[in-house]
């Protein structure tokens, strides 16, 4: 599993289309596309929601969008967000 280290980053915009690493959808084991359509937290770091474009299932559940970090987004298209110093 990969780890992130947590850092700054740009304001990621609506509709962006991105990539949720493997780490936040558990049992599969693969990360997944998808599209932002929101902001669930304003802080240092924002936290964005992310409409999977396939479902994932969790514990027998489907899921069909998370909450991620803007710092472990990427864009579908290799953009990265993140600030590097």
């Amino acid at each position: 599993m990969t780890t992130y280290q947590p850092t700054l980053h740009k304001p990621i915009r609506m509709n962006s289309r991105v990539i949720v690493p493997e780490m936040y959808l558990g049992e599969n084991r693969k990360s997944y596309s998808g599209t932002v359509v929101g902001i669930s937290m304003q802080h240092v770091i924002f936290t964005y929601i992310v409409l999977l474009d396939e479902p994932s299932t969790y514990d027998g559940e489907e899921i069909k969008a998370i909450v991620v970090p803007g710092p472990d987004l990427r864009g579908a298209d290799g953009t990265d967000w993140r600030i590097h110093r």
